[in-house]
């Protein structure tokens, strides 16, 4: 008898996850890239290299959902970022889902997300707001795109995460995050205390014919990953950035601005690999991951299609200022940063999946 029981139990369970609608799904992005870089005091370099996820991000991914009711439907999506030209996981070993690995519900009250998501402000998860409304390009066209010059939230993807995005009224919607605890993986850390980075935003949207308009207010706290050796803690990272897009017909334009204070410097500054090789190492890994700073950027860019494929350009300027240690005390000397870059793409679709694209970017930066 007991028996029976257990196979009529098991049996429930296989029909009740039936009902779900699963989905995988994936994307695989390879190019060839060449890079010419030419530091002062240190020379210039030729390199050319296979890299993937350049236009879109190389991905492996689960997507279930199931109807509760006619109002109510609940959302899982599990997914994770992989290097094509190494098989290897692109952006770290820690994460098995590095993208994105969310509970979500969906309601007449809006979407209500839990778990592992990107922040509004970027452009790798379905909670990113801001991201694809401010720029005419993705941010995998590496320090040159324009958005990863600029984009200064300090943080791409948040462990520990509650999210809300309201219904659409009149063509605002709102969508609120917290995370306790940004990365779950750093030792030490616990969730909702000072030893943890924790993170909350606010974002504003804005949709009516062509006009999308988009603004983001967020705080990151953080007291651990971003502290220095210095005593003290430091004071909470700021930033706000507001921007939109309006489709005129044959061409959609982009705008956007961003201010920042006590934002860790190498985020700051850029990608902190082109940081590095641009000859700040002069002055310091140690203090571009420790040092904050404060600063602007600003964005601009089109988009124009055409009767074969798309065209796209971004450009930006960024610049830093006000460097400081974790506990606040000005940096001698007061160094600043500036950056400016642009890039340029084409794309063109061989079928609904499949697409050819080409770029060129140029990117300038000096202290």
């Amino acid at each position: 008898m007991k028996k029976s029981l257990i196979v009529a139990a098991l049996l429930g369970a296989l029909a009740f996850q039936a009902q779900a609608e699963v989905t995988i799904y994936g994307v695989a992005d390879a190019s060839i890239t060449y890079q010419y870089l030419k530091t002062p005091g240190h020379g210039s370099t030729n390199t050319v290299s296979m890299d993937s996820g350049t236009d879109r991000g190389s991905r492996v991914g689960i997507h279930a959902t199931e109807k509760l009711s006619d109002r109510t439907q609940v959302e899982v999506i599990l997914e994770d970022q992989f290097a094509l030209d190494s098989g290897v996981q692109q952006q770290d070993d820690k994460h098995l889902f590095h993208r994105e690995a969310t509970l979500n519900l969906n309601t007449d009250y809006g979407r209500f997300g839990f778990g592992r998501m990107g922040t509004s402000m970027g452009q790798i998860s379905s909670w990113c707001v801001v991201g694809p409304q401010i720029s005419a390009i993705g941010p995998g066209y590496g320090p040159y795109s324009g958005t990863s010059v600029w984009f200064t939230s300090g943080q791409s993807q948040m462990d520990n995460t509650i999210a809300w995005r309201s219904p659409r009224f009149g063509g605002f919607a709102l969508t609120a995050q917290y995370s306790g605890n940004v990365d779950q993986t750093v030792t030490g850390a616990v969730e909702n205390k000072a030893s943890a980075e924790r993170y909350a935003s606010l974002t504003g949207e804005f949709k009516r014919g062509a006009l999308k308009f988009t603004g983001e207010r967020s705080v990151a706290v953080d007291s651990h990953l971003w502290a220095s050796s210095a005593a003290g803690n430091p004071d909470n990272s700021l930033q706000f950035t507001v921007g939109g897009n309006y489709d005129f017909g044959p061409a959609r334009l982009f705008l956007a601005g961003n201010y920042f204070d006590h934002m860790k410097l190498a985020l700051a500054a850029g990608n902190p690999s082109w940081y590095i090789a641009s000859g700040f190492d002069d002055f310091g890994v140690d203090k571009a991951m420790n040092y904050y700073a404060k600063g602007y950027g600003v964005s601009a860019g089109v988009s124009v299609p055409l009767s074969y494929g798309k065209i796209g350009f971004n450009a930006t300027y960024n610049k830093v200022k006000d460097v400081e240690t974790a506990n606040g005390t000005a940096v001698t000397g007061n160094p600043e940063f500036e950056r400016a870059a642009g890039t340029v793409t084409y794309e063109y679709p061989f079928s609904k999946r499949t697409t050819f694209y080409v770029s060129a970017g140029y990117g300038e930066q000096k202290m």
